[in-house]
C-alpha cells in the first residue's frame, strides 16, 4: 500500500518540477473508485488522449487493466489521428477531454459526421466552456465535469457520477461536489488559514484522504510546505462553494496559470524575459484565449529602444 508505484513530474510554483509519489494504495484507491463512480467495465473501449508522462495516462493505464477493459493509445495530441481512431475503433470511453482538444475537434473538417453517440467522458483540466459542453452533448456523449490535480491520482477531488446519471443535475460551469468516496474537502481562507464553512465562500481548496500523494520525492521541504498541521494538501487552487455545495474552481493563489490544461509558471517567464541583455523589468499576467483557454501576456521594460528584428527576438 505505501511502496512507490510511479513518480510522476508536473510543474512547482517557481517552475521547478517536483516529483509526486504514486504509491500503489493511493493509486490504486484512485483507480476503483473511479471504476465505480463512471461505470467503466470490460466493455469499455477507452481513447486516451494523453501518455504515460502524464497522471491521466498513468490513471488510464492502471483503471483499464482493474476494469478489464479496452485502452486505445492516441500516441500524442494529433487531431487527424483522433479522428481516425474514433471512426476506426469506435471508443466508447474518453475518460477525460481538455477543452483545447475539444476545441481542435471542434474546428476539424470531420466534426459535423463524427459519431459521439454514447461515448462517455469528462471534460477537465480548467473552466469547462459552455459551448464545448454544448457540443458534446448534442452529439449525444453522456458529460461530467471533474476536478482534481496529480497530487490527487489525479483528478479524485470533486465529480459526479456518470453511472447513476448525477453529471445531469451539475450546474453550468461547477466541477461537482466532492466525493467522499475519494477524499476529504475543505475551503480555507489563504490568508488566513481559517476554515470556511456553509454557502457563498470562495477559499483555498484543501484535501486529505486515501487518495492522497504522501510527498514529492526527495524534497521534503516542499512536502512540508504542501501539507498542514492537519494532514490537509494546499493544492493553491481557488473554488467557490455555493449555497448548495457546488464547487466552481477559479483562479490560483500563486503565480501559475493553467493553459491547454498544462500548468505555466509565470515567474519563470519573468525570470528569463529579465535574464536578457535588453530588458530592464518584465512581468506576466493571463489573459482568456480561444484555443488554450488562458496564456500568458508580457508586459516588458527595455533598456533602450529596439530595432523590428531584436523586438521579434524577445517574443
Amino acid at each position: 500500500q505505501t511502496d512507490i508505484a510511479a513518480i510522476n513530474f508536473t510543474a512547482g510554483t517557481s517552475g521547478a518540477s517536483k516529483g509526486v509519489i504514486f504509491t500503489h494504495g493511493t493509486l490504486g484507491n484512485s483507480a476503483q473508485g473511479a471504476i465505480f463512480l463512471g461505470g467503466v467495465d470490460s466493455r469499455a473501449r477507452n481513447l486516451s488522449l494523453v501518455g504515460m508522462f502524464h497522471s491521466g495516462g498513468i490513471h488510464d493505464s492502471i483503471r483499464m487493466v482493474l476494469a478489464g477493459g479496452t485502452i486505445i493509445w492516441s500516441d500524442g495530441w494529433d487531431v487527424d489521428r483522433v479522428v481516425r481512431l474514433f471512426r476506426d475503433h469506435k471508443p466508447n470511453w474518453m475518460y477525460w477531454i481538455v477543452p483545447t482538444m475539444m476545441r481542435d475537434l471542434m474546428r476539424h473538417p470531420s466534426w459535423a459526421s463524427l459519431d459521439l453517440d454514447g461515448l462517455k467522458t469528462h471534460v477537465a483540466g480548467e473552466v469547462v466552456p459552455p459551448d464545448v459542453e454544448a457540443a458534446l452533448r448534442e452529439k449525444g456523449a453522456i458529460v461530467g465535469s471533474v476536478y482534481g490535480l496529480t497530487e490527487a491520482m489525479p483528478v479524485c477531488v470533486t465529480s459526479s457520477s456518470i453511472y447513476y446519471r448525477d453529471e445531469a443535475n451539475v450546474p453550468r460551469g461547477s466541477s461537482g461536489r466532492p466525493n467522499r468516496h475519494f477524499c476529504e474537502v475543505e475551503l480555507q481562507d489563504p490568508f488566513t488559514g481559517e476554515v470556511l464553512v456553509g454557502g457563498n465562500v470562495e477559499g483555498e481548496v484543501c484535501i486529505r484522504g486515501d487518495v492522497i500523494t504522501p510527498g514529492y520525492y526527495n524534497d521534503p521541504q516542499r512536502t512540508a510546505d504542501t501539507f498542514d498541521a492537519n494532514g490537509f494538501l494546499h493544492t493553491r487552487d481557488l473554488a467557490y462553494r455555493d449555497a448548495n455545495g457546488w464547487y466552481y474552481v477559479r483562479g490560483r493563489t500563486d503565480d501559475m496559470i493553467m493553459t491547454g490544461a498544462e500548468k505555466l509558471s509565470l515567474l519563470e517567464i519573468d525570470d528569463i524575459l529579465r535574464s536578457h541583455p535588453d530588458v530592464a523589468d518584465a512581468a506576466c499576467v493571463g489573459v482568456a484565449h480561444e484555443r488554450f483557454g488562458e496564456v500568458a501576456a508580457t508586459f516588458v521594460v527595455l533598456k533602450r529602444v529596439l530595432g523590428e528584428e531584436e523586438a521579434k527576438a524577445l517574443l
